[in-house]
């Protein structure tokens, strides 16, 4: 009986640490401009962050974005600027939490492009 209770457990001892990193990493999604795809992470429960990836064959040269958000913290409505700041080739990613954060639930942040530049 101890037996067939240790061949139970230790596949579900694995298996928990695999399901929680898949659920932390969320899949690219199109951003609505052609090439462009954006990928959002729930970092904390009050942080949100975000990154671009270019999947164009040309180079991303310019790419300025509007942030709107609603602050999970302070509970009120935030708006800043971004850019990338180097040209992003093809196949380049750019952001995550040292790149691009916010104090907000994903589901409160809206990007909104202010300017966008192919090479």
């Amino acid at each position: 009986m101890r037996n067939c209770f240790r061949r139970l457990i230790a596949p579900l001892i694995l298996l928990i640490p695999l399901t929680i990193s898949a659920q932390q990493q969320n899949p690219w999604a199109d951003t609505g401009i052609n090439g462009l795809s954006i990928r959002f992470n729930q970092v904390r429960p009050t942080m949100c962050a975000w990154e671009f990836r270019n999947d164009s064959v040309r180079t991303l040269a310019v790419f300025n974005f509007r942030v709107e958000d609603f602050n999970a913290e302070r509970r009120v409505p935030e708006h800043s600027t971004g850019l990338i700041p180097t040209p992003l080739n093809s196949g380049q990613e750019f952001g995550g939490e040292s790149g691009f954060s916010a104090a907000a639930n994903c589901k409160s942040v809206r990007l909104i492009v202010r300017s966008i530049q192919w090479q």
